[in-house]
């Protein structure tokens, strides 16, 4: 038989109860606490991500700038040379009727509205993308040649599009063209380093039964097999280091991945590179 003072030190059903509450409560606490840790990462790891987007549109700024140059040169050569021309006729005493005038202000305006829809197409690339949108890749890729365009005529390099799908699909339009033109813009700085002869980008959408694909290639000769695996690395660069971040790629594949809820892939084909951009149907 047990003593009175041992039967005090067992543990009634009550107090059982009680720390049991106890525990349940703290194990509860805790768990709300961490589901808080974890939505604040989440969120913090959501903002590093925007400002690195950013981060890289800014580092491609300095090369836009040269983009509008180029895609200027040829309407502000057009519009003096127009110029030109009223002004020999002036010297001549030729009268200038507003028949003969017409003509003359026609191709001016076409040459300004030109101008100012280059603008258009840049202010909207920079501007952050909150809003899904509809569009199509035909529309992507006349965008991003709207703006990059221009470079790669004057370093005569060949755009071979073959565009067989029109097929609509919701995304951010912003950043999915972010990405097709740094992809472009790379190849465009492989082609001119390795000196190419006949140097060209193809750009080629098709679908399948369930996603709609754009490839981006070009015959710069390809990515080192020991290399290719690691190009979507944060900081690895194949470039030169004072014209290279590293982080180009690797935004890319975060913006179409996790962003866009896509797939970005990249593959050799003979002396060509294939960036491959997909989303499901």
């Amino acid at each position: 038989m047990k003593t009175i003072n041992e039967q005090s030190e067992t543990p009634t059903i009550e107090v059982l109860s009680q720390l049991l509450y106890k525990s349940t409560l703290e194990l509860n606490e805790l768990n709300d606490n961490l589901e808080k840790k974890v939505q604040q990462q989440v969120e913090e790891l959501r903002k590093k991500d925007k400002l690195l987007i950013q981060s890289s549109k800014l580092a491609l700024m300095g090369e836009m700038i040269a983009m509008i140059a180029h895609q200027w040169r040829q309407p502000l050569n057009i519009i003096g040379t127009i110029n030109m021309k009223i002004e020999t006729q002036l010297d001549f005493d030729e009268k200038i009727t507003s028949k003969s005038y017409a003509p003359v202000s026609r191709d001016i305006n076409n040459q300004l509205k030109f101008m100012s829809q280059t603008i258009d197409d840049f202010r909207n690339f920079f501007k952050p993308s909150k809003d899904l949108s509809c569009t199509t890749f035909t529309n992507l890729i006349n965008l991003s040649l709207g703006i990059i365009g221009a470079s790669l005529d004057s370093k005569q390099i060949t755009i071979k599009k073959s565009l067989e799908c029109d097929e609509l699909f919701t995304t951010y339009t912003s950043e999915v063209t972010q990405v097709i033109l740094n992809i472009m813009k790379n190849a465009e700085d492989i082609l001119i380093e390795k000196r190419v002869k006949d140097p060209y980008i193809k750009l080629k959408t098709f679908e399948t039964d369930s996603t709609i694909v754009l490839e981006i290639i070009d015959n710069g000769g390809g990515i080192p097999e020991e290399l290719i695996d690691k190009i979507f690395e944060p900081y690895f660069s194949t470039k030169l280091e004072k014209n290279g971040t590293g982080l180009g790629l690797y935004m890319s594949k975060i913006i179409i991945e996790e962003h866009c809820n896509g797939k970005l892939l990249v593959r050799n084909q003979e002396d060509e590179v294939v960036f491959t951009i997909s989303f499901d149907k």
